[in-house]
């Protein structure tokens, strides 16, 4: 019974929900935030990724789509609504993560690369990463400080998840990273870990 007690205590501290969520078996994770945040107006609770992270899939996405829209809302940033987003179906976020890697100042397009990858990784589908790749091959193009962070998000996905993906686009992302003018220390240290 001190849990639910504890879980009610942390839900107005996010990160701590989350890893006292995290401890939980995954089926029991739905019905113990319900049971944490009961009573709470969430309609202008600030977006948790961790909590996302930790909530069972079809209650991330209903919780990243009223995260998103309420960010939108209240004028929050693209990149605090890009953030919920990512937490979305691939089929549903990718546009708009695409779409954010295409923006015009390279800081922005540093941020939404490694959206667009933990999208993909979370959807655990290797179609997705398979599809991903296809998009990453425009980082040929891009500056080291856009590249590295792509890279090391794309490091970070299980292995199983390259399985139905051509090897050659994930040859070219390596190649061109390599032998890019501006190719740094961090992403030689990611291209090893991947």
């Amino acid at each position: 019974p001190e849990l639910a007690h504890l879980g009610r205590a942390w839900s107005h501290a996010p990160q701590s929900l989350a890893l006292l969520l995290r401890a939980l078996p995954p089926s029991r994770r739905e019905a113990f935030y319900d049971a944490a945040t009961a009573g709470q107006d969430l309609t202008h609770s600030s977006l948790s990724t961790a909590l996302l992270d930790v909530l069972p899939r079809r209650r991330a996405h209903s919780e990243a789509r009223r995260m998103a829209a309420q960010a939108a809302e209240r004028g929050a940033s693209w990149a605090t609504v890009l953030d919920a987003v990512a937490h979305l179906p691939v089929a549903e976020a990718r546009e708009r993560l695409l779409a954010a890697t295409r923006r015009p100042a390279a800081e922005d397009r540093a941020l939404a690369y490694p959206l667009l990858v933990r999208n993909a990784a979370r959807s655990g589908d290797g179609a997705a990463v398979a599809l991903l790749l296809d998009d990453l091959q425009r980082l040929r193009n891009e500056q080291e400080p856009v590249r590295s962070p792509a890279l090391a998000a794309l490091a970070a996905l299980p292995p199983g998840l390259f399985a139905g993906a051509d090897p050659a686009l994930l040859d070219r992302i390596v190649t061109d990273a390599v032998e890019a003018r501006d190719s740094s220390g961090r992403t030689r240290h990611a291209l090893c870990a991947l």
